[in-house]
C-alpha cells in the first residue's frame, strides 16, 4: 500500500526527482549479501514496478538493516544487478547535492545514527563509539557548506511522541540525559545552520 500511495502522489501531485529512504529498508533484518533476494523482494519487485518510482534511492541505514550486514546495503551501490543504479548509498554517511533555481543548492547529509540504540549496540558494539565520530564528520562537512538549504536525514528522531522510542532521541539530541552521555547532536545541527531534519523510526 505504501508503495501505491507514493506512485499515486508521484503520479497526481508531483514526479521526484529522488527519493529519500530513511532507514529500516528491510524488515524485520537486513540483507545478508548483495545478491540476498531482499533486495528484489522487498525493494524492486514492491517500488520499482511503478515508473514513477524508478528515480534515485538516497538510501540511510535503520536499527533493522543491522539485524543483516549493513554494508552490505552500503555495497549494493555498486553491484552490477543494482538496477539502472538507483540504489543508492556510497558510504553510511554521505552528502549530495541537488541544484535550485537562481544558481543556489541544497545539500542533503546522509547520517548513521543507529549508535544511539541499545537494540544495535548489543550486537555491533563498537557503533557506540563510532556515532561520536559520525557526528564529528558531519560537523566538519556543515561547517564547509555553502549551499542555501542544508538537510540532514537519518534514521532516528530527536523529538518523537512514540511510546517506545523517546529515551533513543534523548541519547541522540543531548550532551546528557539520565545522568548519562548523550551525542548532543541538536547542537551540531543548530551550530551547523541545518535548515531541516528528516528521520524515520516511528
Amino acid at each position: 500500500m505504501l508503495a501505491q500511495a507514493m506512485d499515486k502522489w508521484a503520479t497526481t501531485v508531483e514526479a521526484p526527482s529522488f527519493i529519500l529512504a530513511l532507514g529500516d529498508n528491510f524488515y524485520p533484518s537486513g540483507p545478508k549479501s548483495t545478491t540476498d533476494d531482499k533486495f528484489k523482494t522487498v525493494w524492486i519487485d514492491i517500488f520499482l514496478k511503478y515508473e514513477s518510482l524508478k528515480v534515485p534511492w538516497k538510501v540511510i541505514l535503520g536499527n533493522h538493516d543491522y539485524d543483516g550486514k549493513p554494508e552490505c546495503q552500503v555495497a549494493y551501490t555498486q553491484a552490477p544487478h543494482n538496477p539502472l543504479g538507483l540504489w543508492q548509498m556510497p558510504d553510511r554517511n554521505y552528502t549530495f547535492q541537488y541544484p535550485l533555481p537562481n544558481n543556489k543548492v541544497v545539500e542533503f547529509f546522509g547520517l548513521d545514527t543507529n549508535g544511539a540504540q541499545g537494540h544495535v549496540r548489543s550486537r555491533h558494539p563498537e557503533m557506540r563509539n563510532k556515532l561520536f565520530e559520525y557526528k564529528e564528520w558531519l560537523s566538519n562537512n556543515l561547517k564547509r557548506s555553502n549551499a542555501h538549504w542544508k538537510i540532514v536525514f537519518a534514521h532516528h528522531p530527536l523529538y518523537t511522541k512514540g511510546y517506545n522510542h523517546g529515551v533513543i532521541g534523548d541519547c541522540l539530541r543531548e550532551h546528557q540525559y539520565n545522568g548519562r552521555i548523550g551525542y548532543g547532536l541538536e547542537s551540531t545541527l543548530l551550530d551547523g545552520k541545518v535548515d531541516a531534519y528528516f528521520s524515520g523510526h516511528e
